[in-house]
């Protein structure tokens, strides 16, 4: 799904041709290790897909090394490689952002034909998923938005406009940043101690601050993993959460009762919630 993260990679492992900055030749290899640390980590959870989301989800962290490694690659590169390769992964985003938005999260299968032995699914590809895969993607590039941030949960036109300035202004900042930067030395000072400063404030807060909530947590997870509920603390229990509990019960007794004969529209599938039924279900998280 993101080729480019092993592209940035690959240019975290190439020795350095920075001059004015020698620590810079210690700093890649650094991140390579940390990528290929953070990549470990991620392998070893058992949702390593990172749920229903676009790519590899649960990496974004390494864009920001993957980029410098990027950097390095063109650096080296030839002139039309400069040009193709960041060309390449453009139209790769757009192709496969174009198949996720339409509900083919099986790149193996779209191109192929045949259904990727390791996607997250227990399972197997059916014969109509396999004869009808182009039409599943019937509208690919032409249903992607203009870029852009989207303040706003449902973007139009305006909103995404409205990011796109944004995204421009942004840019702007970050030039003027780099001029300062390299003109006035205090602010090659200044700059680095008020993000050490900053990265200590908020390492203090979620230290000293910020409640660990470890009861409540291992409570909601044994309920969406359908194991017996630990005891929790005599504190009062949020509205909102006991909605969500009693809402995640009824789902795992439906779950458990589909197969053993047709779902009833109207029936009560959760004692300790009578007023869910599967029509009040569907209704909720259709809203």
């Amino acid at each position: 799904w993101a080729p480019g993260l092993i592209v940035g990679l690959i240019g975290l492992l190439m020795p350095a041709r920075s001059i004015r900055f020698r620590l810079f030749r210690w700093l890649l290899p650094g991140l390579a290790v940390a990528m290929l640390i953070q990549i470990y980590i991620n392998a070893c959870v058992w949702d390593w897909w990172g749920g229903a989301s676009y790519g590899p989800r649960r990496l974004c962290f390494l864009l920001a090394p993957a980029a410098i490694g990027w950097a390095e690659v063109l650096r080296r590169s030839t002139r039309w490689l400069r040009f193709t390769l960041p060309v390449l992964a453009v139209l790769w985003g757009f192709f496969t952002m174009s198949a996720f938005r339409w509900g083919v999260d099986d790149l193996t299968l779209l191109l192929t034909g045949k259904a990727d032995g390791w996607r997250p699914t227990s399972a197997p590809a059916t014969v109509e998923e396999i004869d009808h895969r182009w039409e599943n993607w019937r509208n690919g590039f032409r249903y992607m938005r203009v870029p852009g941030f989207a303040l706003v949960q449902k973007p139009r036109p305006p909103h995404r406009r409205a990011g796109l300035a944004i995204l421009v202004g942004l840019a702007g900042m970050i030039a003027i940043s780099i001029a300062v930067w390299k003109r006035y030395r205090w602010c090659r000072i200044g700059l680095p101690v008020c993000v050490i400063v900053y990265t200590l404030i908020c390492i203090g807060g979620m230290i000293y601050r910020f409640p660990q909530n470890t009861i409540w947590r291992d409570h909601w997870y044994a309920v969406a993993m359908g194991r017996p509920v630990p005891p929790v603390s005599d504190e009062p229990i949020p509205e909102e959460y006991d909605l969500a509990v009693r809402l995640m019960m009824t789902v795992n007794q439906i779950k458990a009762t589909g197969g053993r004969g047709p779902l009833e529209m109207n029936q009560i599938y959760y004692d300790g919630f009578p007023d869910i039924t599967l029509t009040a279900l569907v209704q909720t998280f259709g809203n």
